[in-house]
Order: structure tokens, then sequence, then C-alpha cells
């Protein structure tokens, strides 16, 4: 071959390096991997931190209601309509508790409390816990539907049902202690949950005139021994909440 021919003969390609690519892969995988573990890290963080909160307000709500110094079961109107209540005043009160939209159709006391242009209705009904039970399924059943409420949100706790309901601008929390079942509803933008604390507070304690509820003798050796009429206890009567 003449030298000529071999000017015109195109020069070999250098050859190119795999290792550049490689190293450029695997340093992607490898970034992309701690990004993954570091999101799943925090996400089973929040999850455990999350299920943490909800056994403990399950723990704090259950021990309240537990702790509350009910009302006897004969107890009236004057009972659960406090002239303040939170910072929120009395302004109306009679026998109006049901409320048909979400089902509850038992007769009790309702109240009105007013603080400025915020306003909630507090229902009180006497009930046992299978029916309370029963009113939950109900409340559920009628606000998971959708052709009813296309928008919610609803929370249920064994003594404790909170809701929202987009479409019509209510939220509500029925609150169940010890043969009572307290319902307060309002506008969403309320903490409704703050208020029916203070309200189940302050009708735990019945008014002067009230009978008052007697202790066993046993617990003051030098307390003459009470003697209860005959075929009724000696204890402030409850309702059964398993019947």
């Amino acid at each position: 071959m003449s030298d000529s021919e071999i000017g015109r003969l195109s020069p070999l390609p250098p050859e190119r390096s795999c290792w550049g690519p490689l190293f450029i892969g695997c340093g992607t995988a490898i970034f992309l991997a701690v990004i993954c573990v570091g999101v799943l890290t925090y996400v089973g963080e929040q999850f455990w931190n999350f299920l943490a909160d909800q056994t403990h307000r399950l723990e704090e709500e259950a021990e309240f209601a537990q702790e509350w110094e009910a009302p006897p079961p004969t107890a009236g109107q004057a009972i659960f309509t406090p002239e303040t209540v939170d910072g929120y005043s009395l302004v109306e009160a009679d026998d109006q508790a049901q409320f048909p939209a979400l089902g509850v159709e038992l007769p009790g006391h309702h109240a009105i409390y007013e603080r400025g242009e915020r306003r909630l209705h507090v229902a009180v009904y006497a009930t046992d816990n299978a029916a309370k039970e029963a009113i939950f399924d109900e409340v559920e059943r009628r606000i998971e539907d959708e052709s009813r409420f296309p928008g919610y949100q609803m929370t249920r706790m064994p003594n404790i049902l909170d809701f929202q309901l987009a479409t019509v601008e209510l939220a509500g929390r029925f609150w169940y202690s010890q043969g009572w079942l307290i319902f307060v509803r309002g506008e969403p933008h309320i903490d409704i949950a703050d208020f029916t604390r203070a309200y189940v507070n302050a009708v735990s304690t019945a008014p002067e005139g009230a009978p008052p509820v007697e202790e066993s003798p046993a617990s003051d050796s030098s307390a003459a021994p009470v003697e209860a009429p005959h075929g009724e206890a000696t204890d402030s009567p409850v309702p059964d909440q398993n019947s």
C-alpha cells in the first residue's frame, strides 16, 4: 500500500473506557437508595408517632370518662343547663333534643350556648351502652351515605364519635359515659372537643338540693350506719350500660 493510500485512511477512533458510565450509574443508584431509605424512615417515624398519639388520646379519654362524676339518672334540666360554659352563655333551653338528620330520635334535654357570633347546640340523653352503640352505628351509616353528605370526616372511639360535614358546614361530637350521651354540634371552626370537656366538667356536680350519694358505713367507722329504704340500694343508682 502506497503512502498516499495510507494517508487517505481514517484514523482509528480512540478506545473509550466503560468505567465512567458504570461509576455514574452506581452513584445514581446509591443516591436514590439513600433517599428512599430516608423517606421510608421518616414515614415510619411519623406513623409510629401517630399511633402513639392515638393510643395516648384513647387512654386519656377513657380515663376522663371513667373518673367523671355523672349526675344521677333522674337528673333534670337544671343540671344540664349551666349558665356559662367555657366562655359561652346559655341563651335557650328546652326538650327538643332530637336530631333527625342523623337519626337521633331519643328524648332528652337541649340547650343553646353563644359566645359572640359563635353558637353551639347541646343535647343530653339518658341511655345505656347498647343504645349508644346503635346511635353511633346509625350516625355513621348516614354520614357515610354520599347521597346525603358527599364530603365528611369522621372518627369513632369507644365512647366518642366526632364528625365534620363539609357540604352543610356542621361539626359535632357525641360523648358517652355512665348512662349519659352528650351531643354537641356547631360550625366546623369552633373547637367542639374543648367545649364538650368543659361542659362535661360543668355538669358533673349536681346543684344544691340534689340528693347526696350515700357512702358505705365501712368508709367511716365513727359514723352511724346508713339504712336504705326496703328494696333500695345505698349506692347512687346508675343505669346498666350493658343492658
